[in-house]
């Protein structure tokens, strides 16, 4: 068992690591274990850290699934599974990612995808269309948007500029 000397060092500084990015609670869970922190303790630390809210599950879903997608350009798949890889509740993942198709964003991911398979259109030295075609469709499936929103993205730019040719 812990003391409670010991207890106030361990939750100083979990509260600084949680105040310096949002965490999830498998974050912290992690970090306590590479600490050496009894199991018994990680309960305790959790429930006062949410209570006095230094880690909160579904501020950290929308933080994470907004800024992977501004920064890293990645898709709602890849964000679900990342957030699910991260034990994230379903709802709160659904959430999450429901609120980066608001249109009170800047930017939707849609918008992205139109921006990141442009780009990568432009990048492509290939001449043959087909092999165009299907190096954009594997990029953009990678970062974790559908086929056939990709497909979609590619078909429009298409028509407006002739980016297959």
């Amino acid at each position: 068992m812990m003391m409670e000397e010991e207890y106030k060092k361990v939750y100083y500084k979990v509260s600084k690591y949680c105040s310096s990015a949002e965490r999830s609670r498998y974050d912290v869970i992690q970090k306590l274990v590479r600490m050496g922190v009894d199991e018994d303790v990680h309960s305790r630390l959790l429930q006062q850290l949410e209570e006095e809210k230094y880690l909160d599950e579904q501020r950290f879903a929308g933080a994470f699934a907004k800024d992977k997608m501004r920064f890293n350009g990645w898709g709602p798949q890849k964000i679900y599974y990342e957030l699910k890889h991260k034990q994230i509740d379903c709802h709160l993942i659904d959430e999450a990612i429901r609120q980066l198709y608001d249109e009170e964003n800047e930017v939707t991911p849609l918008d992205k995808l139109k921006q990141l398979v442009k780009d990568k259109l432009n990048s492509i030295k290939e001449p043959d269309p087909v092999k165009r075609f299907a190096k954009v469709v594997r990029f953009a499936t990678n970062k974790g948007y559908s086929y056939s929103d990709v497909k979609e993205t590619i078909n429009l730019l298409d028509k407006e500029c002739g980016q297959l040719e």
